[in-house]
């Protein structure tokens, strides 16, 4: 996985932006490619693990995935994608590692890009290969996509078994989406059995033909209140494929998670990406009986106990980046400074297991939209009324971290 956001925890707590700005970008959906249930029975697990290739510039690519020792691969689903001008069928047959792999289609959307070709999605259930093993670093050379205007690349799907009890919930398909030419994918629902507490739930995409620089976004609703992420989509598999992975923080008595890959436009005069949406997994660990609320800690402590880190990546920097954050000082009392200081520290002490109550949460959210808008800059100025927001924001997550509100402070 090369993007996370929060997850395992890691990549902090995603972006949140207002129901009025969400419905600017608002389009039509096609309405006939909504991501489904596979037809395949789906192993039940512990973890899933998502890696693929791009491959529209070349054929063989490689899909590179780690698997952990001490785990047991349960299932191994592969997908491939491109766009065709002709009917689709001929593309169900690739090679991965020497050997032909056939799969049906299971998905076709389009017309793509405002052009008469449609794309389409294959998926295949390789377990039996032995191709992924637990233990080991394993690749998966991947040829033979014979779609007649884009081979889009491949991406290979595993779930894990370390014995614990996760609820995984696959959907796949083929969405399309381009605002340019007025239309988005099918949003998708995750049922979700709800909790007296806070849960962490981890989501995994799959997107294809996806022109990056050109804006896009992952929309998740819950409880009747929606976010935008923005910065997971980048293209990390190769041109024309993203793999994703997003924690979500699942408010208590959340009963359903509704997902959507958007297209937008982000205000950059950059044309709005077109994309296809192949695959989401959603998995929450099962609760235990008496689940700890945690505490919370300082940036001072934070700061001083590098070893004490539950990541090594968090949501908008690296441990070594979010760290020397940490040690540059607020000069001239910087507001971004300031907020970045006590964002870290929230998302650690989250990630560490301390409960968030929803107003922190909000304050949360909004942090890092805040921190992302000026993170070129590194400053707010001082005549920005974004300055006054971070400050408010910062002692919301102030009063957060040293145990005023929330769970406590850690003893």
């Amino acid at each position: 996985m090369k993007r996370k956001c929060i997850t395992r925890m890691t990549c902090g707590v995603v972006s949140c932006i207002a129901a009025s700005l969400v419905l600017a970008n608002q389009a039509q959906a096609d309405g006939s490619e909504e991501l489904g249930m596979p037809s395949i029975p789906i192993a039940q697990g512990s973890d899933v693990m998502i890696e693929g290739v791009g491959l529209v510039n070349g054929q063989p690519g490689d899909i590179s995935i780690d698997i952990p020792a001490g785990v047991s691969v349960a299932q191994v689903i592969l997908y491939w994608n491109g766009t065709s001008s002709v009917e689709h069928g001929v593309e169900d047959t690739i090679q991965v590692n020497g050997s032909d792999v056939t799969g049906p289609l299971i998905g076709a959307s389009g017309p793509n890009l405002g052009t008469s070709a449609d794309s389409g999605t294959y998926r295949a259930d390789i377990t039996a290969s032995n191709w992924v093993v637990a233990g080991a670093v394993n690749v998966l050379t991947v040829s033979g996509l014979d779609f007649d205007r884009h081979d889009n690349g491949a991406a290979v799907l595993v779930i894990l078994d370390d014995g614990t009890t996760t609820d995984i919930q696959i959907l796949d398909g083929d969405d399309s989406a381009y605002l340019t030419h007025g239309y988005q994918t099918e949003p998708v629902n995750f049922p979700v059995t709800a909790s007296d507490a806070e849960q962490m739930a981890t989501l995994s995409l799959i997107v294809s033909d996806i022109h990056i620089p050109r804006p896009a976004a992952v929309e998740i609703t819950m409880n009747g209140s929606s976010y935008q992420v923005t910065d997971v989509l980048g293209l990390n598999e190769g041109d024309f494929l993203t793999v994703a992975e997003l924690e979500v923080i699942v408010p208590a008595d959340t009963t359903n998670i509704t997902v959507q890959v958007l297209s937008i436009d982000n205000g950059s005069g950059l044309d709005p990406a077109s994309l296809v949406w192949l695959c989401a997994a959603l998995e929450i660990a099962d609760e235990p009986d008496n689940p700890p609320e945690g505490c919370t800690y300082t940036i001072g402590y934070w700061k001083n106990h590098p070893y004490d880190w539950p990541t090594d990546e968090l949501s908008l920097w690296s441990k070594y980046d979010a760290m020397m954050t940490l040690w540059e000082k607020p000069k001239g009392g910087n507001a971004y400074i300031i907020l970045a200081h006590q964002y870290i520290a929230a998302e650690l002490n989250v990630v560490n297991g301390a409960s968030i109550p929803d107003d922190v949460l909000t304050a949360w959210y909004a942090a890092q939209e805040l921190l992302e808008e000026y993170m070129d800059e590194g400053t707010i100025p001082k005549n920005s009324e974004d300055r006054a927001w971070a400050i408010d924001l910062a002692y919301m997550l102030d009063l957060y971290n040293n145990g005023e509100i929330g769970p406590g402070h850690c003893d």
